[in-house]
């Protein structure tokens, strides 16, 4: 059975980490040049949260912030989930589902560790499964 660590291990190290006082002009290029939702928002080094897309539309363009002058630390999203690396998918699916989020924090012994998506879970699953087996069968004939 997967684990999250068995994602994050495929997924490899993730680069779209920032700092609180990056500016969310600056995030949003990191995230168009990573193709990528969210950064991992870091202070001194540790982790401090989340800047997704959301979080762009919902606290930057309707509150009428400037995406030049505001950093990414007013207004990532810090109270989200966490999970273990042993954790299973199915964990983080109930997480995902009762905290309406796409993302969950990895961390090991309060070691920050990685992110794992919802799209990391669907690929995740796709492959172990094997879905399209009989689809693809389909259309070979």
């Amino acid at each position: 059975m997967s684990t999250v660590a068995n994602i994050l291990n495929k997924k490899g190290p993730q680069f779209n980490r920032l700092e609180t006082d990056t500016k969310v002009i600056n995030a949003l290029s990191v995230m168009k040049s990573e193709n990528v939702s969210y950064v991992i928002v870091m202070n001194d080094g540790n982790y401090a949260g989340l800047f997704s897309e959301r979080d762009y539309t919902q606290k930057v363009v309707l509150m009428g912030k400037d995406a030049r002058d505001t950093a990414i630390g007013e207004v990532m999203t810090t109270n989200l989930p966490h999970i273990s690396p042993d954790g299973s998918l199915a964990k983080c699916m109930m997480l995902m589902t009762t905290y309406t989020t796409k993302y969950l924090p990895v961390f090991e012994n309060f070691s920050f560790r990685g992110v794992v998506t919802m799209k990391d879970l669907v690929k995740e699953m796709i492959e172990s499964v094997d879905l399209f087996k009989d689809e693809e069968r389909e259309y070979a004939y």
